[in-house]
């Protein structure tokens, strides 16, 4: 069983806390939830793959059933996620899941040269169409998804060093 903390008072009359859904310290009123994911909601099902008790087993349903970033990425940073599990959900195209898979002591060396190499390309991607496009209202954008992707590499790069040093 997941316990999820409910904000006991949110302001409204009779609510003894079965209101909420963010996790506060100062909540009073736990509420027992079934780890059964198939029983979440969407957010239920994130809340319940962020969770720090989470098992590799629970991290592999949400793997095997969920394609969202949302997922990717706890799955990608959660702490008890397999070097398999952190490639797989790194191998979606949102950026802030391949941070995640990064900055996860558990990923591999070479989930994080496919990152890089990936990141080298999208950037140079994005830079050949700002190019191709002139300026734009997309010019910014195009700019800005180039610079993002640079870091990424650049932080996969600041990774791999770290590995080579172990």
């Amino acid at each position: 069983m997941t316990t999820i903390i409910r904000k006991a008072s949110t302001g409204e009359a009779g609510n003894a806390g079965e209101f909420g859904t963010h996790t506060h310290d100062e909540s009073d009123v736990a509420l027992a939830v079934p780890k059964e994911p198939r029983r979440f909601s969407y957010w239920g099902g994130v809340y319940a793959a962020k969770d720090p008790d989470a098992t590799v087993e629970d991290l592999q349903y949400f793997l095997e059933t969920e394609a969202e970033d949302d997922y990717m990425v706890v799955i990608a940073g959660h702490p008890n996620a397999t070097p398999e599990q952190i490639e797989r959900a790194s191998q979606h195209n949102a950026t802030n899941v391949r941070q995640a898979a990064l900055d996860n002591p558990n990923v591999a060396r070479a989930t994080v040269e496919r990152i890089k190499t990936k990141a080298i390309a999208e950037e140079e991607e994005y830079r050949a169409q700002r190019e191709a496009e002139g300026i734009s209202p997309m010019s910014g954008h195009m700019e800005e998804m180039a610079a993002t992707e640079a870091g990424l590499a650049m932080r996969a790069g600041a990774v791999l060093r770290g590995i080579d040093k172990k």
